[in-house]
């Protein structure tokens, strides 16, 4: 299962070398839950799925290119001699052609088509993912002008223009909103589609990796916590001595100190109407979100320094910022909740 990815994080330097160990895993042990994940470092990234069995290909991600997946295979037309920009367990197309999933009269070797199943999807949609495929690529690429029922996509696309981190946070808050397909709409409350952002998610997060800087403040998570609706993206740094109050606790019943619960208390009333799903508290969050933005240039000036003069107080400041920044979100919730 995932157990693999831990183990390959503590073993390896790169994305690359993170990759090839989960493979030579999968390829030893074979591959107790089919899924696909992403690895990156500073300089490449690398999207890896599992065929099932001893089975599997990784592709690295184009320089200047993005990549969305939705729960469905996304890995299509692959050229696995290319060692360069893909990897694949040894004998994936001996494999394929020994279990009738391949034929060498075949012009492509498409990961999806061989292992994917189809495109059949759950309660008979079979745009329950593709769906969602689409509307983050209408979000970076509008021009292509992609009809909502598309169902097959190119793996890499170079956006209109560039991706940035709000950029990033709005497309995982999208509902289909302005479209026919929100989950908002009263005609859609029986049989509402399932969106980008859906109320029974848990945590949601962006990573960013910065070339150059050391890991402890160059790469940083922007975690939500419950759904996407009423989440405020927090910067926790990768060399916090400590993660900030209330993030460590994982309760699975209600439990006043838990970051988690305070989250979901808000999702719960944005849900049932006694917060507006747009308004003021959307303004207020958006501009906070903001300011942690905007701050975090004067936050990475302050670390360099440290770094280079006191370097066993990076993680403690650290630690403080992502705190301050939990904090604040966190009167805006109760002030807003109130």
């Amino acid at each position: 299962g995932g157990g693999a990815r831990y183990i390959a994080l503590k073993h390896a330097r790169t994305a690359r070398q993170c990759v090839e160990l989960i493979g030579r895993l999968y390829t030893q042990f074979g591959v107790k839950y089919p899924s696909g994940f992403g690895v990156a470092d500073s300089n490449e990234i690398w999207y890896v799925e599992a065929g099932g069995g001893h089975s599997w290909a990784a592709v690295k991600v184009p320089d200047s290119c993005y990549f969305i997946a939705a729960n469905s295979y996304r890995i299509g037309e692959i050229n696995v001699e290319d060692s360069l920009n893909c990897m694949a367990s040894p004998g994936l197309k001996e494999f394929c052609i020994q279990n009738q999933l391949w034929n060498e009269s075949y012009v492509k070797f498409n990961f999806t088509s061989i292992f994917g199943g189809g495109r059949k999807e759950k309660f008979g949609n079979n745009l329950y993912n593709t769906r969602r495929i689409w509307r983050g690529t209408d979000h970076l690429n509008p021009d292509l002008m992609l009809p909502p029922d598309t169902e097959f996509f190119p793996m890499f696309l170079k956006p209109s223009r560039k991706i940035d981190l709000q950029g990033c946070f709005s497309i995982l808050r999208d509902h289909y909103e302005g479209t026919p397909f929100d989950p908002f709409l009263s005609e859609n409350d029986k049989n509402p589609e399932r969106a980008i952002a859906c109320w029974n998610c848990v945590h949601t997060d962006v990573i960013t990796l910065m070339p150059g800087e050391p890991v402890a403040y160059g790469a940083v998570i922007w975690t939500g916590l419950s759904t996407p609706f009423s989440a405020i993206y927090v910067p926790v740094y990768y060399g916090v001595s400590s993660i900030p109050t209330g993030y460590n606790i994982a309760a699975s019943t209600f439990n006043p100190k838990s970051a988690f619960w305070k989250y979901k208390i808000m999702s719960d009333k944005i849900r049932s109407g006694e917060v507006s799903s747009t308004g003021e508290w959307f303004i207020h969050r958006n501009q906070f979100e903001k300011e942690e933005i905007d701050h975090q240039s004067s936050i990475l000036t302050k670390a360099r320094k440290l770094q280079k003069e006191t370097p066993n107080q990076v993680g403690n400041f650290l630690g403080s910022v992502s705190e301050s920044f939990a904090a604040t979100a966190f009167k805006l919730i109760q002030k807003t909740g109130k």
